[in-house]
């Protein structure tokens, strides 16, 4: 019987199944998604919003939106991105979506056809995994110790072009996919270096590769502020950055997807790809886009609102403070409580703390022994590996729940692991 069986395949059915153990009591550590008193703050937020945006429409807030998505928009996320970016961010760079999932499924389902490759981190996002199996698309992981190996992708881009007849075309211009997590990694929580930033350009610009990033936590960043009082500094730059117009061999092969999901709400269900015109080109110029019209019209148009009164910024550094308390916490309890054979990295940002745990240890055993004895649950490592690796490791989620819920839950992972690593150690 296959172990990760009983694993839930879906965000979706990770959050009905909590429904289900919230009446025992069940605390979860692998949600990654903001809290219910988030979304409470959220509810006020957006009644704001609608009434400032409602109160001068013309109308053309309930047509079909223009296939780029909502101009107030666009502008008023240029210039929240470009300040909290701290580098330029250009509205006509911009295009609206339902959030992060969907624009990694517009441009798998325009750009590449069934059988393309995609290669992915090991490990990586794992709903980016099902997605790539639902288009049929040929997933390589590339194995990674720390943090992204580019030597290695390099490997395995000449190793599969050798074999290629790919032509490029207007509709089809790239090669092949390259998903990427660099900032704040889902699920390692490590931003990827510049020296690394500046090589997968120069790749994705040899092999005519398409990179998309899940751009969805550059914004939740726990990097103290140079001064007391300031708050906390941007994210490394954004592999988006590198890929310069300015260049003399520039194409345009980067684009970050970015969502509202993880810093107001997920239920908005809109988010933003800040890409080049010839991918943007496709996007826009899709059956589906000049059929529909402009993606999530109305709520874009009110979140241009929540945008220009500052709400959202407040929101923002809200979190930032909230979460950073949660990460330190959490930490400590890890640092203090689990044996000392166990490895974590205490990231700058994101949602997640990536947990090494000796090899001897079976996650899955030790998962369900959690969920058994203590009602906890978290996120194991194979769920994380096209290849099924990673059978030793977690991944803990650090905002669904409140402080004291999240240390109560995290010593009695710490109990049982201590549990489990003197009896495999007594077994030796």
């Amino acid at each position: 019987m296959d172990q990760l069986s009983g694993l839930p395949k879906t965000q979706y059915e990770e959050l009905k199944s909590l429904a289900n153990d919230w009446a025992s009591g069940v605390v979860s550590l692998q949600i990654g998604a903001p809290s219910v008193a988030d979304m409470k703050r959220c509810a006020r937020e957006f009644q704001e919003g609608t009434q400032h945006r409602l109160q001068s429409e013309d109308g053309n807030l309930f047509q079909y939106g223009v296939t780029q998505g909502d101009g107030k928009f666009r502008e008023q996320m240029s210039k929240f991105l470009t300040e909290k970016y701290d580098d330029e961010v250009s509205c006509e760079d911009l295009m609206v979506t339902c959030g992060a999932s969907h624009g990694l499924y517009m441009a798998s389902t325009l750009l590449f056809n069934r059988g393309d490759i995609v290669f992915v981190e090991d490990p990586t996002y794992f709903i980016a995994l099902d997605v790539f199996k639902d288009m049929g698309m040929t997933i390589v992981s590339i194995p990674s110790k720390d943090s992204f190996d580019v030597d290695e992708l390099e490997k395995l881009l000449c190793k599969h072009q050798q074999t290629s007849k790919f032509e490029p075309s207007d509709k089809h211009p790239y090669w092949a996919m390259l998903f990427l997590v660099p900032t704040f990694n889902n699920p390692r929580g490590y931003c990827l270096s510049e020296e690394k930033c500046k090589k997968v350009i120069q790749l994705a610009r040899k092999y005519d590769l398409f990179v998309i990033c899940d751009d969805v936590y550059n914004l939740l960043t726990y990097i103290p502020a140079d001064k007391p009082g300031n708050p906390p500094r941007p994210a490394p730059k954004r592999l988006f950055a590198y890929d310069k117009k300015t260049d003399p061999d520039y194409k345009g092969n980067v684009v970050s997807n970015g969502s509202f999901s993880k810093i107001l709400g997920p239920g908005l269900r809109c988010g933003w790809m800040e890409a080049p015109v010839r991918t943007l080109n496709v996007l826009r110029f899709s059956a589906v886009t000049r059929s529909g019209g402009g993606w999530n019209n109305y709520t874009s148009g009110i979140l241009a609102s929540v945008i220009e009164l500052g709400l959202l910024s407040e929101h923002i550094l809200d979190l930032q403070t909230k979460y950073k308390r949660h990460l330190d916490a959490m930490c400590e309890v890890l640092t203090n409580e689990m044996p000392p054979e166990v490895k974590f990295t205490k990231p700058q940002g994101g949602y997640f703390i990536w947990v090494e745990l000796p090899e001897r240890i079976n996650i899955i055993e030790l998962r369900e022994y959690c969920l058994k004895e203590y009602k906890v649950t978290f996120a194991p490592g194979p769920s994380f590996s096209i290849d099924r690796n990673f059978k030793n490791c977690m991944r803990l989620a650090i905002t669904y729940n409140e402080v004291d819920d999240l240390v109560c839950a995290l010593k009695n992972v710490c109990t049982a692991t201590q549990k489990f690593c003197k009896e495999s150690t007594q077994k030796m």
